[in-house]
């Protein structure tokens, strides 16, 4: 069922969450038309220490607090143009084949380029207002891809600016 918030049985799922995979609307692109269809789409990974993710009391807000983000990464070019993005949050848990979205307006950013922990990332926090939040179905969910993942992400030979491209790879195979 789509609700316009949070639930509270959804909260400790997705405060629990390592990463997320993040879509958004670049809003200061548009093309010879005035309807959000056109305006270039984007896709990426966030990922931060457990308890990244938040959710206000009443459900109504997300906030993402210190998550890293390749430092290349086309979102951080919106963000410092847009003060509200239109954007789209889906949460999986491919061990427990769980999933979770959230559609809603990003707003308050905070971008904090000086990371030193690594040189390839930036840490971004921000609010999501939430306009839609539903599960979804597990069964396109593959459990084998997990193992194959975190693997892949865990090697040291992995850099981090590259990770959340491997793990998008892999969840389409």
């Amino acid at each position: 069922m789509i609700e316009d918030h949070i639930s509270a049985p959804f909260i400790p799922f997705l405060r629990s969450q390592p990463f997320l995979f993040l879509s958004y609307v670049d809003v200061s692109k548009p093309s010879n038309t005035s309807e959000t269809k056109d305006f270039p789409a984007w896709a990426t990974m966030i990922h931060g220490d457990l308890g990244f993710v938040q959710v206000s009391v009443d459900g109504s807000d997300i906030i993402i607090h210190r998550a890293k983000i390749a430092t290349s990464d086309t979102l951080l070019q919106t963000v410092a143009r847009e003060k509200v993005i239109p954007m789209a949050i889906m949460v999986i848990d491919f061990e427990r084949r769980r999933r979770f979205r959230i559609n809603g307006i990003g707003k308050m950013f905070k971008v904090e380029r000086n990371n030193p922990l690594s040189a390839d990332n930036t840490i971004l926090s921000f609010h999501l207002q939430v306009k839609e939040a539903y599960g979804n179905c597990p069964k396109v969910i593959n459990n084998p891809l997990s193992a194959i993942a975190w693997d892949v992400l865990d090697s040291v030979a992995v850099k981090e600016s590259v990770q959340s491209e491997l793990l998008v790879t892999l969840w389409l195979l």
